[in-house]
């Protein structure tokens, strides 16, 4: 099995993951007879943070709320550095998902980026994507794909430091759980 067919499993973890959070969200929504677009992002990103809080806090049995402000707080920075991670740093709207220029935008594709952490690319991504749409010259293209491979293995950098971070207060069954889950390697 190659490298990107290792990856794909998790990629779809993730992709379910922020798509069950939509279906949530329209849901919550549709009942409580709102328009979608007229939902307030703040809302919505408050509904589906405590769906994931619930989620994560069942998966891993956590009943005491000091252990799990610990945990949820070192969760939360590896989630999002994983979303970052997955993504390339496209920020979510620049590949049409989840709202952005391609997509549309409206208020649940704005909270669920937010709450990733994916409101805005790298200006290493924005760089690449300009060079490859001017069809620069190939010097020019492999110096920012160059700053684009370099920022991404910084991403994957934090991301590693963060899932160390998590590793620390997480009991064998936990981490276990979350290595099944796709949030640690």
């Amino acid at each position: 099995m190659n490298s990107y067919q290792s990856k794909l499993p998790r990629a779809l973890i993730c992709a379910t993951a922020i798509l069950a959070f939509h279906l949530s969200a329209v849901k919550v929504a549709a009942q409580a007879g709102q328009p979608f677009a007229d939902l307030d992002p703040q809302q919505i990103q408050q509904e589906i943070q405590q769906r994931v809080t619930t989620f994560f806090r069942e998966r891993l049995v956590v009943t005491n709320d000091a252990e799990w402000s610990v945990i949820e707080k070192r969760l939360s920075k590896v989630i999002r550095a994983k979303a970052q991670t997955l993504v390339g740093g496209q920020g979510l709207g620049g590949a049409g998902l989840l709202g952005g220029r391609q997509g549309g935008d409206n208020p649940m594709a704005r909270a669920v980026r937010s709450l990733l952490g994916l409101d805005e690319p790298m200006p290493e991504t924005l760089a690449l994507q300009k060079a490859i749409d001017a069809r620069a010259s190939t010097a020019e293209l492999k110096a920012a794909l160059a700053k684009f491979i370099e920022a991404r293995k910084r991403k994957q950098a934090e991301m590693a430091a963060a899932q160390s971070e998590l590793r620390q207060v997480l009991t064998f069954h936990q981490e276990a759980t979350l290595i099944l889950l796709g949030v640690l390697d």
